[in-house]
């Protein structure tokens, strides 16, 4: 009886490190899977957007805490923003420029995991993101 509690104790708690993402080997972690994304910055009439600038997340756990590592820079002439870091699938992201209205909490969530090349699919999907040009104000 007491065995057949261990072995399912044992059972529980490999299920809910492995649905966690993290796998355990001899007291160490592995290493976190890669993910990459392309944000493409346009504005409401689908002009590129240069020198946006971009904040991206890259979300893991540490013990029981939720940690984002950021990536920021701005968007090139096209823009374009690439990033690539290592993640639990869960990366936010917000955009923001003078004269546009900020845009907050973009999320690309990955779902599949390639196990061999320890990187989350599709690699490197591309994200387009509107910036809308905030108005002229009326003159009182």
């Amino acid at each position: 009886m007491v065995g057949e509690m261990k072995n399912l104790m044992i059972r529980f708690y490999l299920t809910l490190t492995i649905a966690a993402g993290i796998i355990s080997v001899q007291g160490q972690q592995a290493e976190l899977p890669k993910a990459a994304v392309t944000y493409v910055v346009k504005d409401e009439m689908g002009e590129a957007v240069p020198d946006a600038q971009l904040r991206v997340g890259f979300m893991h756990s540490v013990g029981q805490k939720s940690v984002q590592d950021t990536v920021s820079a701005l968007s090139d002439a096209t823009g374009q923003f690439y990033a690539e870091g290592q993640s639990n699938g869960h990366i936010p992201a917000d955009v923001s420029k003078a004269g546009y209205y900020p845009s907050y909490a973009r999320v690309v969530d990955f779902v599949q995991r390639d196990a061999l090349e320890n990187r989350w699919q599709p690699w490197n999907p591309t994200v387009d993101e509107v910036l809308t040009r905030i108005g002229s104000p009326v003159a009182s």
